[in-house]
């Protein structure tokens, strides 16, 4: 049917696509400090992270091993490395954060051992 139509640049969803694969990425955490009314929910910093493929950031988890990016120069493909993004992951929550949605991550508030007590030693 092709050859009936004459030439017919194919359609966009069938372009070739610039692939980006065997890029580690690295972990990119944001930090900002908490409202105060909303230091008892959320905790004192709240933090963004994000993974950088070869300057191209963004939060991908759930999304498949392989994401499709636009970029000023067009359209690329990008093999994700989720078992680093989850090791990246996983460290940070030893740390002591905790997840909260799409990136987002909180340290939570410490409440003190003892009543009266400042913290201070």
């Amino acid at each position: 049917m092709a050859e009936r139509l004459g030439p017919v640049p194919l359609p966009p969803v069938l372009e070739q696509l610039k692939t980006l694969t065997g890029i580690t990425p690295k972990a990119c955490l944001l930090l900002a400090p908490v409202a105060v009314n909303q230091v008892a929910s959320a905790g004192l910093m709240q933090a963004t992270l994000k993974f950088d493929y070869a300057g191209h950031r963004g939060w991908w988890v759930g999304q498949g091993t392989t994401v499709l990016i636009d970029e000023p120069a067009g359209r690329c493909l990008l093999h994700r490395n989720p078992q680093a993004e989850l090791e990246s992951l996983s460290n940070l929550m030893a740390l002591g954060l905790v997840a909260m949605a799409k990136g987002s991550l909180a340290f939570q508030a410490a409440s003190p051992s003892k009543p009266g007590c400042s913290g201070r030693g």
